[in-house]
């Protein structure tokens, strides 16, 4: 009986030394990774932030210089829609002008400075107000179309009746429509007279399966504009001290036509601005530029929940991993200390499987978020191939592979844990009839006295 007794309390011991240690190191490498996640993912955010700002924006059908029915709306060239009204004085020498809640004073007026109306959006293309009419869906609706065929080539599905209109993305995914389904447009071409204006507009559905559609147009005054310059006002003290970010060069968009427009000539037509224009405006050009959908790769597809995931839940699931692990370490110091647990105020049998529960839980949805990471990372590599030729960002995957060790030694805390419950179920069970025992004996030795005494 001894040497089972002392075979447990080795066993007791020995699980509960594992269960520190690996809670501990857990506890460290989720430090790390909740660094890397801090730090390194700029790129994958970046990459994400496109996609969730193009994948649910439909494709355009039709564009007109008139409003054809219900259907079509005015297209949004810039657009200061969500962001502050503002007065821009940068280029007015006398500084004296006042400012009030964005706005600009009389004075302020007076001197030169321009007033930007959170309001304003530009519809005028060329002098011409355009009129668009998009797609009963998005990305999304197309993608779930594509399958592979028997030679694993990418293909429309066949259980519906589909068209093939064209690439749906940067990877040349096919873009397939229903039949009796309006193609999305992918080739415009417009017409202008002696005074540059737009006359005309002549545009093909389905022309080229080669092409690629239009999904959106935007105005810029940058050249060679990438997405977060979408909707972007340049004031003359930005001009004087812009710098693009490294990292968001790679989101280029694309040139939608090879003409532009002077800045005074656009701003003077959607009436942006107050007038008269300062004279830097005659130096600046407007470009237009059209997106082509990032992609998703058919091995390593993206879904929503990978990006809710990553962009929500990543950070979070790795600080809520911290609760069990802590209780874990400081539940194992206290049986270090004492060895033998008769406390049941400090070690409670539900107490441990609840954080067990809520562990193993807070595991999967971290194993859920470190292989989104990770698709979304192996999409971003062949994004950045196909944009460059080249793989930039391989360092991106290593924290994968940190987190799937990480997990292994977390399962194993919860293995370990599991069996330290069971090994010691029976002797707090040996010990609550030892104390029920000993509760019986006091009993009878009282019932015994007061016998002797009524004698």
């Amino acid at each position: 009986m001894k040497n089972k007794e002392t075979i447990k309390k080795c066993l007791s011991y020995s699980l509960n030394y594992s269960i520190f240690m690996l809670s501990f190191i857990s506890l460290i490498l989720n430090i790390v990774l909740i660094i890397i996640y801090l730090n390194k993912y700029d790129l994958e955010n970046l990459y994400v932030d496109v996609i969730q700002n193009t994948w649910y924006d439909s494709p355009i059908v039709d564009i007109s210089l008139k409003k054809e029915n219900e259907n079509y709306h005015r297209i949004k060239l810039l657009s200061l829609k969500n962001k502050d009204t503002f007065c821009d004085c940068s280029h007015v020498k006398n500084k004296s002008e006042q400012v009030f809640k964005g706005s600009c004073s009389k004075n302020g007026l007076i001197l030169g400075c321009n007033q930007y109306n959170s309001s304003k959006t530009a519809h005028k293309f060329f002098n011409e107000t355009l009129f668009i009419s998009t797609y009963n869906g998005n990305y999304w609706t197309f993608y779930d179309r594509i399958r592979k065929n028997k030679y694993g080539e990418l293909a429309c599905k066949e259980d519906n009746h589909y068209i093939l209109c064209g690439y749906l993305d940067i990877f040349k995914n096919p873009l397939c429509v229903l039949e009796g389904e309006t193609c999305p447009l992918n080739n415009i071409d417009f017409s202008y007279n002696s005074n540059n204006e737009l006359i005309n507009i002549k545009y093909k559905v389905n022309g080229n399966p080669g092409y690629h559609i239009v999904n959106k147009i935007f105005a810029s005054e940058i050249e060679d504009a990438d997405f977060f310059d979408i909707n972007q006002i340049l004031t003359f003290k930005n001009i004087t001290h812009y710098k693009k970010r490294e990292e968001e060069k790679l989101f280029k968009l694309n040139y939608f036509v090879n003409k532009n427009s002077s800045k005074i000539d656009f701003y003077r037509a959607n009436k942006f601005t107050n007038e008269p224009f300062p004279n830097w405006f005659n130096e600046r050009n407007i470009y237009y530029y059209n997106i082509i959908y990032p992609g998703n790769k058919y091995e390593n597809q993206i879904t929503k929940l990978d990006i809710f995931l990553f962009n929500k839940l990543s950070i979070v699931i790795r600080i809520a991993i911290f609760i069990p692990l802590v209780f874990f370490i400081t539940l194992s110091m206290f049986k270090f200390l004492n060895k033998e647990i008769v406390n049941y105020k400090c070690y409670s049998k539900t107490s441990n499987l609840i954080f067990l529960v809520i562990f193993l839980f807070a595991i999967i949805l971290n194993i859920l978020s470190f292989i989104a990471a990770h698709t979304i990372c192996i999409n971003l590599n062949e994004y950045i191939k196909e944009q460059q030729n080249k793989i930039e960002n391989g360092n991106g995957l290593y924290p994968y592979y940190l987190d799937l060790a990480n997990t292994i030694l977390q399962f194993l805390v919860i293995i370990f844990e599991i069996l330290f419950l069971y090994i010691n179920s029976d002797k707090k069970e040996e010990m609550k009839e030892k104390d029920e025992g000993n509760i019986l004996l006091e009993n009878t030795i009282v019932n015994n006295k007061d016998s002797d005494l009524e004698e």
